[in-house]
């Protein structure tokens, strides 16, 4: 009996000393700070499928040492439907900290595929949760690229009543890394009719690798309408004379891509939208 109360003390003391570093530990995690140049500074680009946890605050630095600039694209965002922006939000930041000039932020009220370039090779982003304990998923992909360096027949405007475009390299596979955009404007008091007559992207349930994405409007802030990969030949109709139609690949699995074509359908009564082309 005497032993036992002599061991007491000294079992109390462990057990205190194991709460505190299992504390300890949880505050460690929760900050979980990661820089994704680190080591391997050979790596020009990177997926990483985040699961995040509630309650959490982390931060990422992207950084690399050369001329280049840094796209980054948040292709599939699963977070708390019911959360408000202010308590649950990605934030992305141009430079090699949260103090950087904010890019603009996520949520899960956004209705568009979230992509910041920054101004040069360093690029910050925060995730932030708010404590409701559900699944929260996002997938999100960078590169480095040179912004003075474009791909043939990558994007453009075209502003005729009736037309046709393809992706890059079309019909043969298209280029890894690019990022395009086709603005398309029609006279006032139409609307525009997208066939898709062929799609023939990387298969992903959510589209996460390479994707097409469409938009209501003059640009990517419009509205989006449909987010399309694989082997899929759909359809869309805008609701005012403009879209923009985005093409978004990794580095990864090149096949056909895209053939498109467009038509006006008159419509009175429609909202109409001002697109100014400039430098």
């Amino acid at each position: 009996m005497e032993l036992v109360r002599r061991l007491m003390p000294l079992t109390l003391l462990i057990l205190s000393c194991l709460a505190e570093l299992t504390m300890a530990e949880a505050e460690g995690n929760a900050s979980c700070t990661v820089s994704l140049g680190g080591a391997n500074m050979a790596e020009t680009h990177k997926a990483m499928i985040l699961q995040l946890n509630p309650s959490e605050n982390c931060t990422w630095t992207i950084e690399r040492p050369e001329n280049k600039s840094i796209r980054i694209i948040f292709s599939y965002v699963q977070l708390d439907p019911d959360g408000s922006c202010e308590s649950e939000n990605i934030k992305v930041f141009d430079g090699t900290s949260s103090n950087g000039p904010l890019l603009g932020q996520v949520c899960s009220k956004n209705d568009y595929v979230p992509v910041f370039e920054s101004s040069s090779s360093t690029l910050t982003f925060q995730i932030v949760t708010d404590s409701a304990r559900i699944q929260r998923t996002v997938f999100v992909f960078y590169y480095f690229f040179s912004p003075n360096i474009s791909i043939p027949n990558c994007g453009g405007y075209l502003d005729t009543l009736e037309g046709s475009f393809t992706s890059p390299n079309y019909p043969k596979p298209h280029p890894e890394l690019a990022y395009c955009v086709w603005h398309i404007q029609v006279e006032k008091d139409y609307k525009i009719k997208l066939n898709f007559k062929e799609i023939f992207l990387e298969i992903d349930k959510q589209c996460k690798f390479d994707f097409l994405a469409i938009y209501d409007g003059p640009s990517t802030n419009s509205g989006l309408i449909g987010q399309v990969c694989g082997r899929v030949t759909p359809t869309f109709e805008s609701s005012s004379n403009s879209l923009t139609v985005v093409l978004s690949t990794d580095y990864a699995n090149s096949y056909r891509g895209f053939s498109a074509s467009y038509t006006s359908i008159y419509a009175e009564n429609i909202n109409t939208t001002s697109l100014t082309c400039s430098s």
